[in-house]
């Protein structure tokens, strides 16, 4: 017998729950193609980011690629920032470059410039290129992403046949994690 497809709704709350995790059968409480008891459209931003991660899951995409740390834990703030796919490249790459300055160099000054002595502008600057290098090859990573899984922008996101055909299969339980109020867990 063929290896069943898992329910889109229960891999989606299974890699919420336990992002680190190898998924076995035993974990799934439903078969394939068994519909959960609730179906609803995303309504808030919470809802909308976990059906996303449900979405992007279901199309066999890790978790921490469509909903990298960073943006974990400005949704956990209840800042309502679209995924980084969604995001125009500029802001990518300056979120990510601006990141990855600040953490690089912090850790290349206390690990190496310091006992050397080296100047506070090569410093900032090494700091700076490293970033922008990095935020730059992070932006043109999501925007290629975006463009390969055909993904309409933010505001429009689910929409049209997209939406009703995800819907007719069912759409993630929303996590606590993604939730702008902690009570609202399904």
């Amino acid at each position: 017998m063929g290896q069943r497809e898992p329910c889109p709704n229960c891999r989606a709350e299974f890699l919420l729950q336990h992002p680190r995790r190898v998924e076995t059968a035993a974990d799934r409480p439903c078969e394939a193609g068994a519909l959960p008891s609730k179906l609803q459209a995303p309504t808030s931003h919470g809802d909308k980011v976990a059906y996303y991660v449900a979405d992007m899951s279901r199309r066999g995409v890790r978790r921490y690629v469509v909903a990298p740390p960073l943006f974990q834990l400005l949704w956990k703030l209840g800042l309502k920032v679209p995924p980084p796919h969604f995001l125009p490249f500029g802001v990518n790459a300056l979120a990510m470059g601006i990141g990855f300055a600040i953490g690089w160099g912090t850790f290349m000054w206390f690990f190496l410039w310091r006992s050397e002595h080296a100047s506070l502008f090569v410093v900032t600057l090494l700091s700076l290129l490293a970033g922008l290098f990095f935020g730059l090859l992070m932006a043109w990573g999501f925007a290629r992403k975006a463009k390969e899984w055909s993904l309409p922008p933010w505001n429009q996101y689910p929409g049209g046949d997209h939406a009703v055909s995800l819907n007719k299969s069912g759409t993630a339980q929303s996590d606590e994690f993604y939730k702008e109020d902690g009570n609202d867990k399904t």
